[in-house]
C-alpha cells in the first residue's frame, strides 16, 4: 500500500488501540497482593540479552509471512473475528479451534525474529528509490501477528502457565519496538498499536490469580518505547527521493527545456498524489502547477537576488527552476518549524507541535507552498499516540507498585501514592505530574487527566479502578 494512502487509516487504528478501554469509561481491574519474584528480575518484558542471537530479524519476520502460514489462516472465515476473544474472559476461548497457536510454527517463527540483535527493514534506499510512490505492503500484516500473539499469550495465562504468557508479550513487545524502527512514521505508529495490544493483555495477565508481579520487568524496559528518530529521519528523505534535481538546484546550471519539462512532470504527479482521494485530473493539476510557478516566481526571484546572487545569474534561470528553489525553502522550513517538537517532552512538545501546524495552514495558503501541500505528516497525532503508550506503561507500572505495596502491608492499599517508598513512583509522561490517586477500603481510583493546551481527545484521560482482592 502507498505511504501516503494509508496514513489515515493507521491514525484511526493506533487511535483506537489505546484509547480502546478509555472510551468506555473506567477500566476496572482486580488486584492481589504480590511480592516482587525471586530472583528479582526473573520476568522481563523484552528479550534479555543473553537470549539474542545474531542476525536481522526483518528476514525472519518476513519469513513468517509466508503464504502457505498467514494465507491459510486468513481464508477460515472466524478469522477476522479473533481480535473479539482478546475481550472475552479465558473460559470463552475458542481453544478447540485456535488451540493450534500454542504450537504454530508461524508465531515460533516470530518469536525467534523478536530474538534477534538488530532488526534493519532496508527501507532507506527503496524510499531513495521510490519517494512517494513506495509501497509497504506488508505493514499491517505486523497487527495481525500482534492479535495472534497476544490471543496466545491468553491460552497460556488462562492454563496458568505464566512464564510462557511473558514470552509472548516479550514477542510482542519486541515486534512493536521493531516495526516502530523504520524510516516511516506509519511505521512507528503501527508499531505503537501493536505494543498497545500487548499492553492490554499485560492488564488481564496482572489480575490473574497467581500471577507474578511485574513492577521491575516494567521499570526495566526504554522509558521512551517507541523511539521517533529513526522514523523522522526517514520522513527528510521523501522530499529528494520523489524530486532529487532539489538536491543541488540552487547551484546547479539553467535547466534545458528538456530538464524543465521532466522536471514539471513530477512536480505534476507529486500534486495529484498528495492530493489522495480528492485529487485533481492531470489537465488539471498541471493548470495548479503552473499558476504556482507563475505567482511564485517574482517572490523567489527577489530572494534569490537578495542573497546576492547576480542579476544576470538570476535571468538566466527558467522561471519553473526559480520558483523550485522557493518550493524548497518554504518546505524545509515548515518541516524543521515542524520536527523539531518531537523529542521536546509532552505536552510541551504538543501543544508547539499544534502551533507550529496552525501556521502551516497559512503558508500553505500561498502559491509557493502548493507542491507540498499535504506532503507533512499529521504529526502531533504521532506524537500523542507515542505519549499515550509511555503513560500506559507508566501507569501499569504504578499499579505493580500497589501491588507490591500489598504484599508488605496486611494486604491493604496505600493511602496516597506518597507511602510508597520501596520502590521509585513514576511520574505521568503526558503532564510531567504525579498520577492522581485516591483510595477507600479496598478500591482504589489512579487517574491521569487531560493534558491542558491541547486539543481534546477521549484517549487523553486514563481512567483505573483499582479492587484490591485480600
Amino acid at each position: 500500500m502507498r505511504r501516503l494512502l494509508v496514513v489515515a487509516a493507521v491514525l484511526v487504528a493506533a487511535a483506537s488501540a489505546s484509547a480502546q478501554q478509555q472510551t468506555v469509561g473506567v477500566t476496572k481491574l482486580i488486584l492481589r497482593p504480590t511480592p516482587a519474584p525471586t530472583p528479582i528480575l526473573k520476568y522481563q518484558l523484552l528479550p534479555d540479552t543473553t537470549d539474542l542471537e545474531p542476525g536481522n530479524a526483518a528476514y525472519l519476520y518476513q519469513r513468517a509471512h509466508a503464504p502457505e502460514w498467514i494465507t491459510n489462516l486468513r481464508r477460515d472465515p472466524e478469522y477476522a473475528k479473533l481480535s473479539d476473544y482478546l475481550n472475552k474472559p479465558f473460559k470463552d476461548l475458542p481453544r478447540e479451534k485456535w488451540g493450534m497457536l500454542l504450537t504454530s510454527k508461524m508465531l515460533q517463527e516470530v518469536d525467534r525474529a523478536a530474538r534477534r540483535q538488530y532488526c534493519d527493514w532496508e527501507l532507506e534506499p527503496r524510499i531513495k528509490e521510490d519517494g512517494v510512490g513506495l509501497l509497504l505492503p506488508d505493514i499491517q500484516g505486523f497487527r495481525e501477528f500482534a492479535t495472534l500473539l497476544a490471543l496466545r499469550a491468553r491460552f497460556q495465562m488462562a492454563d496458568g502457565k505464566f512464564e510462557d504468557a511473558v514470552r509472548s508479550l516479550q514477542t510482542g513487545l519486541a515486534m512493536g519496538r521493531h516495526v516502530g524502527d523504520a524510516p516511516t512514521l506509519i511505521s512507528a505508529l503501527v508499531g505503537i498499536a501493536i505494543s498497545m495490544v500487548q499492553l492490554n493483555q499485560l492488564e488481564d495477565l496482572i489480575q490473574t490469580p497467581g500471577s507474578p508481579n511485574l513492577y521491575w520487568a516494567l521499570t526495566e524496559l526504554p522509558t521512551s518505547f517507541v523511539d521517533l528518530r529513526r522514523p523522522i529521519g526517514g520522513e527528510r528523505l521523501w522530499l529528494f527521493a520523489s524530486l532529487p534535481e532539489l538536491r543541488d538546484i540552487e547551484t546547479s546550471l539553467p535547466w534545458s527545456a528538456q530538464q524543465q519539462a521532466a522536471f514539471l512532470q513530477k512536480l505534476i504527479y507529486l500534486r495529484r498524489v498528495i492530493a489522495g482521494d480528492g485529487r485533481p485530473t492531470a489537465e488539471d493539476a498541471k493548470k495548479e502547477v503552473e499558476q504556482a510557478i507563475e505567482k511564485t516566481y517574482p517572490q523567489a526571484k527577489a530572494a534569490l537576488l537578495a542573497t546576492g546572487r547576480k542579476p544576470e545569474e538570476v535571468e538566466a534561470l527558467p522561471p519553473i527552476q526559480v520558483a523550485s528553489i522557493q518550493f524548497l525553502h518554504v518546505y524545509r522550513e515548515m518541516q524543521d518549524d515542524l520536527f523539531r517538537w518531537y523529542n521536546v517532552p509532552f505536552p510541551r512538545g504538543m501543544r508547539g507541535m499544534l502551533d507550529t501546524q496552525e501556521r502551516i495552514k497559512k503558508i500553505e495558503e500561498q502559491p509557493a507552498a502548493l507542491i507540498f501541500k499535504g506532503l507533512l505528516p499529521a504529526s502531533h497525532k504521532v506524537l500523542n499516540a507515542k505519549a499515550r503508550l509511555d503513560r500506559r506503561f507508566a501507569a501499569l507500572r504504578v499499579i505493580e507498585a500497589i501491588r507490591l505495596y500489598a504484599a508488605s502491608h496486611n494486604g491493604k492499599l496505600p493511602a496516597t501514592l506518597a507511602d510508597i517508598t520501596d520502590v521509585p513512583i513514576p511520574l505521568d509522561p503526558m503532564t510531567g505530574k504525579e498520577f492522581q490517586y485516591k483510595a477507600k477500603d479496598n478500591i482504589a481510583n489512579l487517574f491521569a487527566p487531560m493534558p491542558t493546551g491541547i486539543e481534546p481527545n477521549v484517549g487523553n484521560v486514563l481512567n483505573y479502578e483499582l479492587t484490591l482482592e485480600r
